[in-house]
Formats: structure tokens, C-alpha cells, sequence
């Protein structure tokens, strides 16, 4: 915070200007954000993350977890353009990020493609080396998409075991002694009186510095805009024209 501050006071800010133009910054309008993806496990942790910790109204949209080979000629494609039409932004992975940012920009929307945080990775791929990983998900998609991200760590596919949270005799069988990968949906499906396993990242980010970095400068520039539009619909109020 002090850097923060001190970054104002290079600029000839007083500290009582400083939260006002971060409340113009990132609170002049409340702005949406349709999130493309293909499992409920990942769209749930995305949605949630942007919801709780970048303020922004997610708006869950759904495409085939198989990604086109010309997704421009599709259907799929145009009705992405429509659910995102009428969005501030646009985020998707880098599964989905052909389809996704020619259709952002066709209806001129801004998008962001997600990046994983370091340290989410780092540790997943220290416990594949470790014996393998256990992940609880809803999705079994997910499990499909996290094979596919960690295929340079994997010696074989058994190393990432996938746990479906409605498979009741599966999740009784779990090793509560063994730490386990646990999605967001899953825990909401599950409830927080189930008796968990020790989590593997019970508190990590899912986006890395450098999404988040992108996320911010969009929501700064998109939230000044709003304001000086607010700024010269005042003046022109204020002048009577």
C-alpha cells in the first residue's frame, strides 16, 4: 500500500485524491464479462474468481470441449458472438481462444486469454512426481483438459486419478491421509459438511499475475470511459444543452 501511495505522490497526488480515481478506476460502473468454456469445473472457479475478486458479473457460456478446426465457419462460433455481444469483456483458455477472440472481435469486445498462476502448476506437477495426483471434480472433461496440461509431466495417465463428486462409492474410497485436488463445483456439490482429504491448494489463485494484470488494465480503462462519458453528460446537464 505504501508503494502504492508513494507511485501517487510522484505524480503530485494528495492522499486524499488517491481513492477517489481508484473508485473511478474500478467502481464507476459495474461492467460484465462472458466466460467461454466447456466443463463446469473450470467455469465455476473462472466465474467465481472474477465475481469475488475483480468485482465483475460473470456470464457463464458453454461450447463443445473439442475445439474446431475452423471455428470461424460454425455455428458454434456465431452464437458466441451473440452471448458475447452485449458483454463489457470476454475471457477464455487457451483451448478455446481461436474461436473465441475472432468472434471478440468481430462484435468488438475486448478478451483475455487465462493464464494459469505459477504456483497452482508448479505444486501440481510436484505431486505428479510425488505419486500422482487425486482430483475431485464434477466434470470428467476436467480431468481430460488437466491430462492434457500436465502431458510433459505425466509418465502415464493413472498419475492424475479423477474422482467424480456424484460417485459416492468412489468418493467414500478416497485416502483421507492423501492430499487431493479439489475443483470449486466439487466442493459446492459436495457441501461443506463432507469430510474433505487435506486439500492440495487450499488457497493459491487460479489466474496468474499476468491475467490478473490484464484483467486489471481492462477494468481501469473501461471504467474511465464510462466516467468521462459521465463526466461530459454532467456538463452538458449543467450547461442546459
Amino acid at each position: 500500500m505504501a508503494g502504492v501511495l508513494v507511485e501517487g505522490w510522484k505524480r503530485r497526488m494528495t492522499l486524499a485524491e488517491i481513492p477517489e480515481l481508484i473508485r473511478r478506476c474500478t467502481s464507476t460502473v459495474r461492467l460484465t464479462c462472458a466466460c467461454v468454456e466447456s466443463n463446469v469445473d473450470q467455469m465455476t472457479a473462472y466465474c467465481a474468481e472474477l465475481r469475488e475478486q475483480f468485482g465483475i458479473e460473470s456470464v457463464p457460456v458453454y461450447i463443445s470441449p473439442v475445439p474446431l478446426p475452423r471455428p470461424e465457419r460454425s455455428v458454434e462460433f456465431h452464437a458466441v458472438e451473440e452471448a458475447i455481444r452485449q458483454a463489457d469483456m470476454v475471457v477464455t483458455t487457451s483451448y478455446h481462444s481461436r474461436l473465441v477472440r475472432k468472434a471478440a472481435e468481430n462484435v468488438g469486445v475486448p478478451a483475455v486469454t487465462l493464464t494459469v498462476n505459477t504456483e497452482v502448476i508448479e505444486t501440481v506437477q510436484r505431486q505428479i512426481r510425488n505419486g500422482g495426483v487425486t482430483l475431485v471434480c464434477v466434470d470428467p472433461e476436467f480431468g481430460n483438459r488437466l491430462r492434457a496440461m500436465y502431458a510433459d509431466t505425466l509418465d502415464g495417465p493413472g498419475e492424475i486419478r479423477v474422482v467424480l463428486a456424484d460417485d459416492p462409492e468412489a468418493m467414500a474410497a478416497l485416502n483421507r491421509d492423501e492430499p487431493a485436488m479439489l475443483t470449486l463445483a466439487a466442493r459446492e456439490r459436495l457441501g461443506e459438511g463432507f469430510d474433505f482429504p487435506p486439500l492440495l491448494l487450499p488457497h493459491s489463485p487460479t489466474f496468474s499475475a499476468h491475467t490478473a494484470r490484464e484483467l486489471l488494465q481492462l477494468i481501469i480503462r473501461l471504467n474511465l470511459s464510462a466516467a468521462e462519458r459521465q463526466d461530459a453528460t454532467q456538463l452538458l446537464a449543467g450547461t442546459g444543452a
